[in-house]
């Protein structure tokens, strides 16, 4: 729909994405909400049955739905180094299919603009997700052309503040907010540290915190907990009191520390650390 808004101006009263009254959303554009909001129009016709008379739209339309899916695929591998551009071409252009030239061209505009071939897909299952879940909670009294009204007038607006306006379900924004908890570098302990569950949020309890390591985490004893490592990604080497040896902990396993006990780790790891009771600052002594 944002493709063809010149065109709908005149032959529709919907709005287009972004026509909102209100002056800061409309300088306000998100990638997600304005392209899932295209991507959910095409099905939306398609769906309607006003294709139905036309085989070969139809054939091409659900050819874009398997670009769009593939577009997350290679704007992930893209990101992560899996692709480069080159890689990146010649998968679209045999996997979608498409000509070579313009291939090459959205593998070099995704490799320039990582995550946004990837929300025609996210921004359209956003949208579907607000749409059975409005329908959901109003029941009968569900009016389906006032909900497009409202997505269409608010389509920069990313879909999980739409979500919160209009169903007064703020999930989305309370995950978005949990993964904004800022990281905790200790380069002198190789180490990145992510807060997960603090001694606060648990009355003192427990605290549970993600830490990737490349490299080694010089001795550290502590005599207010007894800590559980947990290895997700990659494996550690932990020695406790002296240990010449250690202890192997390959991704997938576990062992626990005792009160009291110095210890040190290396490696190259994602893993989780429990603290019971929680940790807090100044526990841990060099």
């Amino acid at each position: 729909m944002p493709g063809s808004c010149t065109r709908a101006r005149t032959t529709s009263s919907w709005p287009c994405p972004g026509d909102t009254p209100r002056e800061l959303r409309r300088h306000y554009y998100d990638s997600g909400s304005n392209e899932g909001i295209a991507f959910y129009n095409e099905e939306l016709m398609l769906a309607s049955g006003l294709f139905d008379d036309a085989p070969r739209t139809r054939e091409v339309m659900y050819n874009f739905m398997r670009l769009r899916a593939l577009r997350v695929e290679v704007d992930v591998r893209l990101a992560t180094g899996d692709l480069d551009i080159g890689g990146a071409a010649e998968y679209l252009e045999r996997v979608v299919p498409m000509d070579k030239a313009t291939a090459h061209e959205e593998a070099a505009f995704f490799a320039s603009a990582p995550g946004q071939a990837l929300t025609y897909q996210v921004g359209k299952t956003q949208i579907l997700r607000l749409f059975a879940d409005a329908v959901r909670e109003q029941g009968l009294g569900f009016d389906l052309l006032a909900f497009h009204d409202r997505l269409w007038l608010e389509g920069n607006v990313p879909i999980a503040l739409q979500r919160w306006e209009l169903l007064g379900d703020r999930s989305d924004l309370d995950r978005v907010e949990a993964l904004s908890v800022p990281l905790v570098s200790e380069p002198e302990n190789s180490l990145l540290a992510e807060p997960l569950t603090t001694a606060d949020e648990t009355a003192g309890d427990v605290s549970l915190t993600r830490v990737t390591i490349d490299g080694r985490h010089r001795p550290v004893r502590t005599d207010a907990s007894t800590r559980v490592y947990y290895v997700l990604e990659g494996s550690l080497t932990l020695r406790v009191d002296g240990d010449a040896e250690g202890v192997r902990l390959p991704a997938g396993s576990r062992h626990v520390v005792p009160r009291g006990a110095t210890y040190e780790l290396a490696g190259r790891a994602v893993y989780l650390v429990v603290n019971g009771p929680g940790f807090r600052e100044g526990d841990d002594q060099y």
